[in-house]
């Protein structure tokens, strides 16, 4: 059983097992074709639908598509996530991250948080130019900052830490 979102809109049930693949209870024959360089076609009943994967998040489960020429924006829940969504526990919630550690080497352009700052998902910590490349760092969920390990000028190491959280 997966659950699956497309943007944002009421999800999907999509159950595929012995009995055949049901799509909210529905028993819905469907075949997929790998086009290769991610793209897909599906037949779905009598529908014809062309899929290309833009960007894939592993982490969050989410998928950037071109369907039909057009973008969505698909998150997919397993029955592992679906069962600890009904517990109670939302896995995103409960992953807490200690710190934030330079993904390549590089310079550190500019900090843009302080110590003792809250910083949300998503918000930009700071700038590390690599490869005449500005990369924006930004925060994977909600903390608060407890010590910046490096200043503006400083010539990191790729695993170098950047920012620790409380």
């Amino acid at each position: 059983m997966h659950r699956i979102r497309v943007n944002g809109q009421e999800p999907l049930e999509i159950d595929l097992n012995s009995k055949g693949s049901f799509i909210n209870g529905t028993n819905t024959p469907w075949q997929v074709e790998e086009l290769g360089n991610q793209r897909f076609h599906i037949l779905l009943g009598s529908r014809s639908i062309s899929i290309e994967v833009m960007n894939h998040n592993r982490e969050e489960k989410t998928f950037q598509l071109r369907v039909n020429g057009k973008s969505a924006t698909v998150s997919v829940q397993d029955q592992y996530d679906i069962l600890l969504n009904q517990l109670g526990f939302d896995q995103q919630a409960s992953r807490k991250v200690a710190s934030i550690k330079a993904p390549m080497p590089g310079m550190v352009l500019r900090i843009e948080v302080q110590e003792g700052q809250s910083v949300e998902k998503d918000q930009p910590l700071l700038v590390l130019e690599a490869m005449k490349m500005e990369n924006v760092i930004k925060s994977p969920g909600q903390g608060i900052v407890k010590r910046i390990e490096c200043k503006q000028g400083d010539a990191v190491e790729k695993g170098f830490v950047l920012i620790s959280f409380e």
